[in-house]
């Protein structure tokens, strides 16, 4: 089993090679005393063993991106016939992020999608409270793979080659279709999501309005994107589906070639399946999503192929747009967490993420 790499960096690496790593956003305390009682006391109220769980290897952070602090640890019990051991990944909140998240959300999508088509985390354990951690906290099995955000690009870190390049990337098209191909009623998802009444004009206004709320533009640099995305408003998709929110490569744990798990649930909704197209193909991650001899094109094919819905071209281009004003909002929120000294690092190059935004409207 390989231990799984998390990032949650949400940019192409050409447009930001000198934002902070993820071990450089966050001062984690790497003297885990505190965390490792308080799992062992949470393991314990979880688990029927009677002589305690044991800790053999105690929680030692790893990179987890921006919006979540990551941990692994070794942990075994006995289960009444026999000592389990299990490897696991312990996933907190921390002080300050730059993606508003629900874990509680994310634990209910997690739990309902465990065991089909669609490959996730597997979620073992949740304090959601918080009762037993500092902050919330949801524990999950280690799965087998690891992440790199370059895999699919030239620099090749999995040495796949060009034809396992694009297998690969065809194989995650279609778990996008798998995804946009479930009745999210028959997962009950319907009944604990929010509900839009209309899927397109609620997630635009959602981030437009947070640009507001946080002032985050006092310069009123998004201010063309802005009135872009009004008066090229899309209707709202007649069919809602779980749409994931940053699905990527760079979220894929990946193992011998294949797709194992799709990570980072933290902004996924009910939406517009397009959400996720446009986000994948945008003009930030075109480079980074597509190897060489499969485009946006290919792509579109695959999807649809596998039962992803047909999309308007004027519709993946609306989300395309909105998803580099997603991401430039994205950059002003670590700008600031920079600029107020809640996290500690160089500040993410904001000036080309709105270059690009400018220009995918000109």
């Amino acid at each position: 089993m390989t231990e799984p790499h998390f990032s949650e960096n949400l940019f192409e690496d050409d447009v930001t090679d000198d934002l902070p790593s993820d071990e450089e956003i966050f001062e984690v305390d790497e003297d885990d005393s505190g965390l490792k009682a308080q799992l062992k006391e949470f393991l314990k109220d979880q688990l029927n063993d009677e002589a305690g769980p044991m800790i053999e290897s105690p929680p030692v952070p790893i990179a987890g991106g921006s919006s979540k602090h990551h941990y692994k640890f070794t942990v075994s019990w006995f289960n009444g016939t026999k000592r389990i051991r299990r490897h696991m990944i312990l996933r907190q909140e921390p002080a300050s992020g730059v993606v508003d998240s629900d874990m509680q959300t994310e634990a209910i999508i997690l739990n309902a999608l465990r065991g089909g088509d669609v490959p996730v985390p597997a979620l073992q354990w949740s304090d959601l409270t918080p009762t037993w951690f500092d902050t919330r906290t949801l524990i999950f099995e280690q799965s087998r793979g690891e992440a790199d955000r370059a895999v699919l690009r030239d620099k090749d870190p999995f040495k796949l080659g060009l034809e396992g390049r694009v297998d690969l990337a065809r194989a995650m098209t279609g778990i996008l279709a798998d995804l946009h191909a479930l009745n999210p009623a028959e997962h009950s998802l319907d009944l604990v999501l929010p509900y839009p009444d209309d899927s397109v004009m609620s997630e635009v206004n959602k981030w437009d309005y947070a640009v507001d709320k946080e002032q985050l533009d006092p310069q009123r640099l998004l201010a063309p994107a802005r009135d872009w995305l009004q008066v090229h408003m899309q209707p709202g998709s007649p069919e809602l589906s779980l749409v994931h929110g940053d699905f990527r490569p760079a979220n894929f744990l990946v193992d011998d070639g294949r797709p194992t798990t799709l990570l980072d649930w933290e902004m996924a909704h009910l939406g517009d399946p397009a959400e996720d197209v446009g986000w994948y193909t945008c003009s930030l991650y075109r480079t980074e999503h597509f190897p060489e001899g499969w485009g946006v094109e290919d792509f579109l094919a695959r999807y649809v192929e596998r039962g992803g819905p047909e999309l308007e071209p004027e519709r993946i281009k609306f989300w395309q747009v909105f998803a580099v004003f997603k991401l430039a909002v994205i950059a002003l929120r670590a700008v600031r967490n920079v600029e107020s000294g809640a996290v500690d690092g160089p500040k993410p190059p904001i000036d080309r993420v709105i270059e690009t935004l400018n220009a995918d409207i000109a």
